[in-house]
């Protein structure tokens, strides 16, 4: 089953996706979806309940019969392929594409509605963030209503200003940009303190690795432009000679040069 998904996901990716559409589609991250909402006056975000769930074979059935043009036979066959006890499977590699295309009709039109508005909206799986100087609650109200035409149900709609900011997939979008959220300087702050603090090399190497990627992702967020780049490709260069010094069988390295005292913190 598992092969039958991956194949099924490799054909619908060569459907061509509307540009509203961020995940699933190659060469767009979090990060992307979060800088589209960048400099706009207002943002409001919408998101899914228990979107696989919630997609039925009802809901494949119709898609792979009436606007893929199948056969009966054939679409009733392929629908009972690709979801399990009568829903669109977590954990498939082939739900997000499948619901992606399954509910472009609605998504798609939601967008139609906030471009004439002058609006901008992304989606990313089931997370839907419109942007722009004015966004009415009548256009909000009326795409609720569209999304439960089709038995999807939506949290309650977040509003802000782009000067105050919204954290969209992962990331902060404010007045100066897209930055890490609060969450993720947290765990950046605590994983910093807990290796400085670290005595064995085990340990060690656990959290210098989890930095790593960490820090890659603070890079990916702020980008090459940003006044915290050098600062964080200092940070990584450090964590990497962290990583080799805890992977080396030399247990008398240093892995702190200039604080052996362990009393300063390193100087990330």
């Amino acid at each position: 089953m598992r092969d039958l998904h991956e194949r099924l996901k490799d054909l619908f990716s060569r459907i061509q996706l509307n540009e509203y559409l961020y995940s699933p589609r190659r060469g767009r991250s979090p990060v992307d979806n979060a800088e589209a909402h960048v400099g706009q006056k207002v943002i409001v975000k919408l998101d899914v309940r228990q979107f696989y769930p919630s997609t039925t074979d009802e809901h494949v059935f119709q898609f792979f019969r009436y606007r893929l043009r199948m056969v009966e036979d054939v679409a009733g066959r392929l629908t009972k392929l690709c979801t399990i006890n009568g829903k669109v499977p977590f954990g498939s590699p082939l739900s997000p594409i499948l619901c992606a295309l399954v509910h472009d009709d609605v998504f798609g039109r939601a967008a139609d509605m906030f471009r004439l508005d002058g609006c901008t909206m992304s989606l990313w799986v089931d997370d839907l963030t419109a942007s722009g100087d004015v966004i009415r609650d009548a256009v909000v109200r009326d795409i609720k209503r569209l999304l439960r035409s089709k038995r999807l149900k939506t949290h309650k709609a977040v509003r802000t200003t782009g000067r105050r900011g919204l954290v969209v997939t992962g990331a902060f979008v404010g007045g100066h940009g897209v930055a890490p959220n609060n969450k993720a300087h947290k765990k950046m702050r605590d994983g910093l303190a807990q290796l400085s603090a670290a005595s064995d090399r085990e340990t060690q190497l656990k959290l210098s690795q989890s930095l790593i990627g960490q820090t890659n992702y603070f890079l990916q967020v702020y980008r090459q432009s940003a006044q915290m780049t050098p600062r964080l490709k200092g940070r990584l260069s450090w964590l990497h000679s962290v990583r080799r010094a805890a992977e080396s069988s030399d247990q008398t390295t240093s892995l702190f040069t200039g604080t052996a005292d362990r009393n300063e913190p390193p100087p990330w």
